[in-house]
């Protein structure tokens, strides 16, 4: 016969998750600041609320502090609410209070994460734990074995990049401002291997479609048919960079790998259905689940609703509802405590109840609480103060309800490390250009070809003094490392690349170290020696820095 082995930690689990879930739900009705409404119409229908009308409309839902949670802080519901007027004058204390809070249910989580380890329990069951603890459910993504040095990682070129040719950058940002493609293609057609190149250190084709994103489906197609395959990185910035769901398809359906790739991002474990629910992109949502891409990739990760970004105006939960009722019908509910909390206490009345009513259909109920922890240890310890640290959040998102300040919460409530980073946001900065950048940028790659015309031909002079009258565009000292690094290139004499380079000092001193290092590393023994006659010359034996496909 199979002994079942007792497993203390399950006792405490569920004391925890009762006490927490005590606070907010009790028989499917959400509870508002005051007594409960027995026809679950808002309190701020019947009642004098006006402060937290301003918010987000009569129709938001509240949830309340439970009055019988014997781990409460000190002072009722109304004593929190009577606190906000003193707290409502200054929004960046608010915003510092808010960090803390989580700050302290982070290392919490982690030092409960830690003992439970050392107790030997197994990951899964770690994960159930801090889940239902309301413990931060970030942090069991660096539990995991594969968790990178450099968490923020962004899907990166999976084969050997090959800078794009100065003459074919040339015509993808002319066709980029002409919509006109076809001499690209031409050019695809003619390459050895265009489905290495690369730009700024993404594909060709990532870059294309940052920097054209009213690109049509037949031209990408034909760029796809000129050798540009699509990569995993390609669907990848696609998504992130939120296209019309007819570019995405033509660019699934040409790739032939594997869909439900992960890779990290913002600390946690990303998908294509992730990645398009982070950015509140509902049809894009749709369109990978439909694909088989999960909005949930295991027990142990951030679902869809919980990146879901929170709303920072009213305009902007508007636009995320349908999204939200989607997740609300397919049963897929924040895991995180802190999110759940926040869109309960959001969500117009309606949409609230049948979150709450989802939670508490999961069979998480308040019918029996185990009280014996002694054979847990210090997690009993750390438990109680996760518990604590919760209610504190929520008192404080209360007030700050009554605030009009529940949209500053925003991405504090994912985690404190987010990076800024936005991987759409930073494709459309590095490609996305206007028009007139675009037509200084051929004109300057115009200007350089002529120029080298002259370096060609070994018209020093002539190079020098028409790069300076003639290269506007660029700020005056990289206008002279340009120069400097062109004479370099094309083995102008040692006097002619020792005056420019005195010259390039008497104006703006000493040059980069990428131009030290180049001049440093000439095989040119005259130049070597004109060098070390230069009293600043300060010689280097650093490598060049590589371009990485720039």
């Amino acid at each position: 016969m199979r002994t079942t082995k007792f497993r203390p930690w399950r006792l405490f689990v569920s004391a925890a998750l009762l006490l927490t879930l005590g606070w907010w739900i009790a028989d499917g009705t959400i509870f508002s600041l005051n007594p409960p409404v027995t026809d679950n119409t808002l309190s701020s229908d019947t009642t004098d609320t006006s402060a937290a009308k301003k918010n987000s409309g009569a129709s938001t839902g509240t949830v309340a502090l439970a009055s019988g949670n014997a781990l409460a802080t000190p002072g009722s519901s109304a004593d929190v609410v009577a606190e906000a007027a003193d707290s409502c004058a200054n929004s960046a204390v608010m915003q510092h209070q808010l960090k803390q809070i989580l700050q302290q249910r982070k290392q919490q989580s982690f030092q409960l994460i830690q003992q439970l380890q050392q107790n030997g329990t197994i990951a899964a069951e770690v994960a159930v734990i801090i889940h239902q603890l309301g413990g931060d459910m970030l942090l069991m993504a660096q539990q995991r074995a594969d968790y990178p040095a450099n968490p923020n990682t962004l899907i990166r070129f999976e084969q050997q990049p090959r800078a794009i040719p100065r003459a074919l950058a040339l015509l993808v940002l002319k066709a980029a401002l002409s919509h006109n493609y076809r001499p690209v293609v031409a050019a695809l057609q003619a390459d050895v291997a265009p489905q290495q190149l690369a730009w700024h250190g993404q594909t060709l084709l990532t870059a294309i479609l940052a920097a054209d994103p009213n690109l049509s489906p037949l031209t990408l197609q034909q760029l796809i048919e000129s050798g540009l395959q699509p990569v995993f990185a390609d669907l990848v910035a696609a998504t992130a960079l939120q296209l019309p769901v007819p570019l995405v398809d033509t660019l699934n359906m040409a790739f032939t790998g594997d869909r439900q790739q992960l890779w990290f991002h913002q600390y946690r474990r990303n998908n294509l259905t992730l990645q398009a629910a982070a950015d509140g992109n509902v049809a894009l949502y749709d369109y990978w689940q439909a694909q088989g891409v999960p909005a949930l990739i295991s027990a142990a990760d951030l679902n869809a609703f919980d990146v879901l970004p929170f709303p920072a105006t009213e305009p902007e939960l508007i636009d995320r509802l349908p999204l939200i009722r989607n997740f609300i019908k397919q049963g897929l509910l924040p895991r995180q405590f802190t999110s759940l909390t926040s869109w309960l206490l959001l969500l117009p009345k309606d949409d609230a109840l049948q979150l709450s009513q989802q939670l508490a259909g999961t069979g998480l109920n308040t019918a029996s609480a185990a009280t014996d922890l002694m054979h847990i240890g210090s997690a009993s310890e750390i438990s109680d103060a996760i518990i604590k640290t919760n209610q504190q959040f929520k008192q404080h998102i209360v007030i700050r309800q009554h605030c009009n300040q529940l949209y500053q919460l925003g991405s504090v409530l994912l985690s404190l490390d987010d990076a800024a980073q936005h991987y759409g946001a930073a494709l459309q900065s590095r490609f996305r250009l206007n028009t007139t950048q675009i037509e200084q940028t051929i004109q300057l790659h115009t200007l350089q070809q002529q120029l080298e015309l002259l370096l060609e031909s070994q018209q020093w002079q002539a190079f020098i003094r028409q790069a300076q009258q003639q290269l506007i565009l660029l700020p005056p000292e990289q206008r002279s490392e340009y120069v400097l690094q062109q004479l370099l290139n094309y083995q102008a004499p040692a006097e002619v690349l020792t005056m420019q380079l005195q010259r390039h000092y008497r104006h703006h001193g000493a040059p980069s170290p990428d131009i030290i290092a180049a001049f440093s590393q000439s095989q040119n023994p005259k130049l070597q020696a004109q060098l070390r006659r230069l009293r600043w010359w300060q010689p280097s034996q650093q490598p060049l820095h590589q371009a990485g496909g720039n």
